[in-house]
């Protein structure tokens, strides 16, 4: 089971093939194992990578050209961020890369930094998903979800390491990108980057028997913690006076201060200044409207509580694995007691009794949802995050009230966190909508390109 050298899709993403090889590093170029694009999410889908590292001599140049420029070469490539990346760096294999050029759908790009996060040696075991969607349900374990499987004797007791990243003994790095807030990683084994997921694509009675008890040990949860982040949607802000240079950098407005530059030199000095007024309104109605946007849409994702979570081996009871910690710190895998008027941070799976919910914030429904308890029965059936859709409990939902049998818990299981949840798929749909193209816009860089051609 191994990956076609030639790949299937024409592109950044490629697929599994039965019966063939691995590539090999490509210089300058990069792939990603196909995910189903990515639930189906518009936008998404990844079309083609480069791969840079930074360049000494080429980067003096650049500043050398600026400088000879008086800056206006800076603003070019302001305008033209793919070309700075190029002219300042050097196409190098993928597992050396620091900065990643990443073209998407509809025409869409976006430069990634690279970071590398300390872990740990490959295991010895990993398995991968056939794109012929095999009947075993081992294969459903798969390489692009980096999921793999017990590495050592230390992973067996844990109870859920099958499940997860795995322990490793040796540090290593391992380099990840974050292409529209959905994080990948380098399959060093594959040669290509894969998104980070964990998975719970297993029967009813494995979710349970082998993550039902949460995580084991503390080096599991640091180590997911570095990989998954914090289980936190935390929307990046610019500053008002970074909001203000790129709206004024804008060709539009550097065409309109040379221009009232001109005027003011002819004499034009009350039509001059009344265009200046009219542009400074423009420049700061439209930096305050962003601004407004941006911390309303923050303010909409970011969100934490105290839950208690239980954590420890599992030969100590319930209540000595018991902690209340703060929802930033949770970790895929982790289990968490679940309360009445409780806001969800995170999706989870019901582990046991049943929960009545408000999903109006993702459905618009206000209509309550009885959400019951994942089976604890041998068979057939897998659980998907997605599908099933009465076992599971969504970040940014309500619990109303809460039901259990007996002296037992109100248990979740922690599925996706951040980004990776379905408010976070919600939210990341409006930070990156599909872009509208009006003729009226394009053409209007035609004639002011024309207009400066004119006046040089």
């Amino acid at each position: 089971m191994s990956i076609d050298s030639t790949p299937l899709l024409v592109g950044g993403n490629v697929n599994v093939d039965p019966g063939s090889s691995f590539p090999r590093e490509v210089l300058g170029k990069a792939y990603v194992l196909d995910e189903a694009t990515l639930e189906g999410e518009e936008g998404m889908k990844i079309i083609n990578i480069e791969c840079y590292t930074p360049n000494s001599a080429k980067t003096f140049l650049f500043y050398v050209l600026v400088c000879i420029t008086g800056g206006v070469f800076a603003l070019i490539c302001k305008w033209y961020p793919k070309m700075a990346v190029r002219l300042r760096s050097s196409k190098c294999l993928p597992s050396q890369a620091e900065t990643l050029i990443i073209d998407g759908e509809f025409d869409t790009f976006q430069i990634c930094p690279v970071s590398r996060v300390s872990h740990g040696a490959r295991p010895t075991e990993t398995s991968i998903t056939l794109s012929d969607g095999g009947s075993d349900n081992h294969n459903k374990r798969s390489h692009g979800d980096s999921v793999l499987s017990k590495s050592s004797s230390e992973s067996v007791h844990s109870g859920e390491a099958e499940f997860s990243v795995p322990f490793f003994d040796e540090l290593r790095e391992v380099l990840i990108f974050d292409y529209r807030h959905v994080r990948y990683r380098w399959d060093d084994s594959i040669k290509m980057f894969s998104r980070l997921h964990f998975s719970t694509e297993y029967t009813y009675g494995e979710v349970h028997k082998k993550m039902g008890k949460g995580i084991a040990t503390d080096r599991v949860v640091q180590q997911r913690r570095r990989e998954f982040g914090p289980c936190q949607m935390d929307i990046p802000m610019k500053s008002t006076f970074g909001l203000l240079v790129d709206e004024v950098l804008h060709p539009f407005y550097i065409f309109q201060i040379f221009s009232m530059a001109l005027w003011f030199w002819d004499g034009y000095v009350a039509y001059a200044t009344a265009i200046l007024i009219i542009s400074l309104v423009s420049v700061f109605t439209s930096l305050m409207d962003t601004r407004a946007n941006l911390s309303n849409l923050k303010s909409m994702a970011k969100y934490s509580c105290l839950v208690n979570v239980f954590r420890g081996h599992q030969t100590l009871s319930w209540e000595e694995r018991k902690s209340r910690v703060s929802s930033d710190h949770l970790v895929p895998g982790d289990v968490v007691e679940l309360e009445d008027g409780m806001i969800l941070p995170c999706d989870l799976a019901l582990l046991s009794g049943s929960c009545i919910v408000n999903e109006s914030m993702l459905t618009g429904e206000s209509i309550p949802v009885l959400k019951t308890a994942l089976p604890d029965v041998e068979g057939k059936d897998m659980y998907n995050v997605d599908e099933s859709k009465k076992y599971t409990l969504y970040n940014g939902t309500k619990i109303i009230q809460t039901r259990y049998y007996g002296g037992s818990r109100i248990l979740g299981l922690v599925c996706r966190t951040g980004f990776s949840t379905v408010k976070g798929r919600l939210i990341r749909s409006m930070l990156f909508p599909k872009p509208n193209k009006f003729k009226f816009y394009e053409d209007s860089y035609r004639f002011i390109a024309m207009l400066a051609g004119v006046a040089l």
